[in-house]
């Protein structure tokens, strides 16, 4: 998983394609979102993920919400493509099966 920085962003938001995970270790529901994610990751054949800590980067974090039109929520998972969120998922939203079955969906623009 990638951690997601104001130094970074940019050259990650504009690859194409990209999950990133918003995600608030204060929250039990994010850890839980976050425990789905890294289930994702060791699967393997996903997009790249990346993942910003809405608590300890909350600029970031609002600032994805305004970069994207996405409203901010935590966890939140977007799906990007090139920049452009082609989908997203909040809070029990967020399973393995459930982004599988997502991307599966999403035709290969890369």
């Amino acid at each position: 998983m990638i951690p997601l920085s104001a130094d970074n962003c940019e050259p990650h938001l504009a690859s194409p394609r990209l999950l990133l995970l918003k995600h608030s270790p204060r929250c039990g529901v994010s850890r839980w979102a976050l425990a789905e994610v890294e289930q994702l990751e060791r699967e393997g054949d996903v997009a790249p993920i990346a993942i910003v800590d809405v608590v300890a980067d909350r600029a970031l974090s609002l600032a994805l919400a305004d970069r994207t039109g996405v409203r901010h929520r935590s966890p939140q998972l977007l799906y990007l493509e090139r920049g452009v969120v082609r989908w997203h998922l909040s809070h029990g939203e967020i399973t393995t099966e459930a982004v599988r079955r997502r991307l599966s969906a999403a035709p290969d623009r890369t």
